[in-house]
């Protein structure tokens, strides 16, 4: 698969698995938005207007200036993470915490499966969209 093309499909499996994850935790977990302004539009296009801005800029912009080091994919998740908590906090009105949370678990679930897409799915990466 091409990088472009391995980059549309994570991206458009970031945004699938990460908005409805975090909209069935704010459904379920009601401490997580007590004080939020949470209507499911506005929660599912702050999602996807954040996934788009980090994601893109985690395979095109990091790169760049973080090289082939091997801090790339922890450093970058981690800035990730903290970038979308920071988005949820402000346009969701949520507490730093319920926001830093849903953006770690968010994030590290659609990492996993990403990642378990290449180990269990043999040849992965050269399939064709």
């Amino acid at each position: 698969m091409a990088r472009l093309e391995l980059f549309v499909f994570s991206l458009l499996l970031s945004v699938i698995l990460e908005t409805g994850l975090i909209l069935v935790l704010l459904r379920f977990w009601p401490s997580l938005n007590k004080e939020a302004v949470v209507t499911y539009p506005k929660v599912s296009l702050i999602c996807v207007g954040a996934t788009l801005i980090s994601i893109s800029w985690l395979w095109w912009i990091f790169p760049l200036w973080m090289g082939a080091s091997v801090l790339y994919l922890p450093v970058g998740e981690l800035l990730v993470t903290l970038f979308e908590g920071m988005m949820y906090k402000v346009l969701l009105s949520l507490k730093w915490s319920g926001a830093l949370l849903l953006s770690a678990l968010t994030n590290g679930f659609s990492f996993t499966v990403g990642i378990m897409l290449f180990v269990l799915v043999p040849g992965f990466a050269n399939l064709s969209l």
